[in-house]
């Protein structure tokens, strides 16, 4: 009786370790988008998100920032990041893909354990700026690509969370 018991239980462990890891060839990357509408002109908005000195106070887990190669602001340069998570740091690359002022700033940001394709769009609506971030995430294994998936809503949360800042700091600007 204890050994059916038993050997259910593993099974149960078996279909729910393969449907884990089912999930991430199902779904290898994660693409989100996040849009705010900020109440300041596409100019206002384009040198207050460029601005390294304004960063922390909308991505407050960015710890640092260090130049490794390349002129600030062209695509190609690249950057050291680190980010304090829970305590931890994690330390990631940047690579700029793409910078059209006022426009558009795109960038690859990644480590052994991700790799994030981030495009950022500011849309002139006259005395407001819609900007839209999108998002594609891949795990680097399958076990982070599987954990990504079922993370999807959390990281929308952040990144919600994360404009919603940029968008308040903006709006108090005189």
């Amino acid at each position: 009786m204890i050994k059916k018991i038993l050997l259910g239980l593993l099974g149960i462990l078996v279909i729910l370790v393969v449907g884990f890891f089912a999930i991430g060839f199902i779904f290898p990357k994660l693409t989100t988008e996040t849009r705010v509408t900020i109440n300041k002109p596409r100019n206002t908005v384009w040198k207050y998100f460029t601005d390294q000195n304004t960063l922390k106070e909308w991505l407050p887990n960015v710890k640092s920032i260090e130049k490794i190669s390349g002129e600030p602001m062209t695509a190609g340069s690249k950057f050291k990041m680190t980010f304090e998570e829970d305590g931890s740091e994690i330390v990631m690359t940047e690579t700029m893909t793409e910078v059209k002022e006022n426009e558009v700033f795109a960038f690859i940001l990644e480590n052994e354990v991700m790799k994030a394709n981030d495009r950022i769009t500011f849309i002139d609506k006259g005395d407001k700026t819609e900007v839209i971030e999108t998002n594609t995430l891949e795990g680097g294994n399958i076990f982070w690509r599987s954990l990504f998936a079922i993370m999807k809503s959390g990281f929308e949360k952040n990144s919600a969370e994360s404009y919603q800042r940029l968008k308040t700091n903006i709006e108090k600007l005189n």
